[in-house]
Formats: C-alpha cells, sequence, structure tokens
C-alpha cells in the first residue's frame, strides 16, 4: 500500500514567471516529508512552465498539472481532484512560507483532530514586510466565544483561503469546493467552510508571506468601479447556500456583516448609487442597524454612507451589470 502524504499544497499559476522561482524555492526548503506539492498551470501563455519544469527536476512531491486557462477557481478544483493529502493548503504563486511553515501546522491540525488551521500572515509590499495583527485580534475573540457563530465570524473575517490548512475528509464530506467566480471566490469558499462548522485552531509560528503587488487584482483602483457587481453574484450565492442549507439565524446576521464589511472596505469612491440601490434589495439596512455582529462604529459609518450616496444620486451616474 502505497504511503499518502500528510499534506497537499495547491498552487495554481497563470503568468507567474517573475515569482513562481521563489515560490518553488520556498516549498523545498520544506523539511516535512510525505508531502505534494501540485502545481496547476492554467494555460499560462509566459515561461512559468519552462521555469516551474526546470527547478522542480526530479523532486517526485511536486506534480504539475496543464489545462487550459479557465480561472484560479476552477484551477483549485483541478488540484482538489488530484490531491491525495490528509490536508489540504493553498498557496498563491507569488507567495512565500516561513522554514519548516508545514511541522507545527500539521502537529496542531492531528493532535488536536482539527477541521481548520489558521496561521499568522506578514504582507509583502513592494519588497517590505507588513505584520498582519488578524490572529492576535481574531484569535483573542474566538476564544471567548460562546458559541460557533462567533468563532465562524472570526474566520470570516479573514475570507481568504490561503493561510489555513484544511482537512480534506471535512471538505468532501461536505462537498466544499470552489465556484467558477473570476474575482471573490474566497469569500464564497470560506463561508462555506464556517457555515459547515470545523473544528478550528491557531498556529502563531508558522507565517504566510502575502505578496501585494502594485498591479495585482486587490489593490487595482478601478477594480471596484470595474468588477464591483461580482460581489452582488456572490452575495446571491452565499444567500442561496443558505437557503439551501436551511442555516440557523446567526448565519444570517454574519452573512449581513460580511456585506457591512465589504462595503466599508470599498468605500464611497468605491461604489455608485446603483451599486447600493442593488445591495438595498439584497438585505435591510433596517436588520443592519438590529445586527449584534456588526459594531455601533460600523454602523454609524454604514449610515453616512447612505448619507452621502442619498445626496450624490441624482448626479452620479449609475454603472450597468
Amino acid at each position: 500500500m502505497l504511503n499518502l502524504p500528510r499534506i497537499s499544497v495547491i498552487v495554481p499559476f497563470f503568468n507567474s514567471e517573475k515569482y513562481l522561482a521563489e515560490t518553488i524555492d520556498s516549498l523545498m526548503k520544506q523539511q516535512m516529508k510525505d508531502m505534494e506539492f501540485i502545481f496547476v498551470n492554467d494555460g499560462s501563455t509566459d515561461k512559468s512552465s519552462e521555469i516551474l519544469k526546470s527547478k522542480i527536476e526530479n523532486d517526485k512531491r511536486f506534480i504539475v498539472i496543464d489545462q487550459e486557462n479557465q480561472g484560479q477557481s476552477i484551477a483549485r478544483n483541478t488540484g482538489l481532484n488530484a490531491a491525495r493529502g490528509e490536508y489540504i493548503f493553498f498557496l498563491d504563486s507569488d507567495d512565500l512560507l516561513s522554514d519548516n511553515y508545514f511541522e507545527e501546522l500539521y502537529e496542531t491540525a492531528k493532535s488536536k483532530d482539527l477541521d481548520l488551521v489558521c496561521t499568522n500572515t506578514i504582507f509583502l509590499i513592494n519588497g517590505e514586510e507588513k505584520h498582519s495583527n488578524f490572529l492576535n485580534k481574531y484569535v483573542i475573540k474566538a476564544s471567548k466565544a460562546k458559541n460557533m457563530y462567533k468563532e465562524a465570524l472570526c474566520i470570516n473575517k479573514s475570507s481568504v483561503v490561503w493561510g489555513k490548512l484544511y482537512k480534506k475528509s471535512f471538505l468532501q464530506t461536505n462537498g466544499i469546493v470552489f465556484k467558477s467566480f473570476k474575482r471573490f471566490e474566497d469569500n464564497y469558499f470560506i463561508f462555506n467552510v464556517c457555515l459547515n462548522e470545523p473544528k478550528v485552531g491557531y498556529c502563531f509560528n508558522s507565517t504566510v508571506y502575502y505578496r501585494i503587488r502594485e498591479n495585482s487584482i486587490m489593490t487595482s483602483i478601478d477594480l471596484s468601479k470595474k468588477h464591483y457587481y461580482d460581489m452582488i453574484k456572490i452575495i446571491d450565492s452565499i444567500k442561496e447556500l443558505l437557503d439551501l442549507s436551511k442555516a440557523k439565524r446567526e448565519y444570517y446576521l454574519i452573512w449581513e456583516e460580511m456585506i457591512v464589511m465589504d462595503i466599508l472596505n470599498w468605500g464611497r469612491k468605491s461604489m455608485d448609487a446603483d451599486f447600493i440601490s442593488r445591495l438595498k434589495n439584497k438585505i435591510s439596512f433596517k436588520n443592519i442597524f438590529c445586527n449584534p455582529f456588526i459594531t455601533f462604529k460600523q454602523k454609524r459609518k454604514i449610515l453616512a454612507l447612505m448619507l452621502y450616496l442619498s445626496f450624490l444620486k441624482t448626479y452620479v451616474k449609475t454603472s450597468p451589470v
């Protein structure tokens, strides 16, 4: 009987020639045995594939899957279908990991029989490190949580798939995969994870170095003006997920809190009156002000934003879907 890997690391990539070599080196430095690194080439047209194949040579831990360009969601699902590991980890093709990243991570997950382990993050912005306080801030809240809803809310504050170790059987049992969104696909995936109430743990010593590029999707100034309707689609999909699963009321409250967070994160420059009007059709802003998961400060900001947009309504040109 073949020994199955402990962890499958899934790395989708598309035209990542600038940083891919560093990411590969970061994985090669990992000393944990019994791992597999699944690189899914999502139709790259640059030298990414050549760089990968030249660096890995005969390293049997690396598996390369080539496919036509279908987007990161489908590429991640391709990796999930191929993964043989007991646990799953998603890594972006330009990010790095601390030395021996997976040692403590695996031990924490295994010894406590966890479904999900969250780790520390350091952002790399133009080569400079900026520490994230996600774990310190939200683990304290989660540790004080009296029920799974509040802990799920803490997890959902970091609605990204990277920097987390997932038990594969948990994902499979609950049918958790990526939907084919071009943007914000992490939100749907993580909310689905939270909805199934995973047993959660945290590792403070394992660190993901997340690279923020000047021209990346998340830092593009024009992103919201071109693509903010994609967020509406995500909101609709999560609402459908909640309805189909007959979720408890607390998760609807968390869903509303997520919408508020997205609105506030994007800010007034990112939205027009039509966008806000569509959001109003999804949830009741009256409900927002009664939502115990939404802080008074957030409610105050939402009110200010609504007043601001109401004044501009007749002057702002609405955007088509």
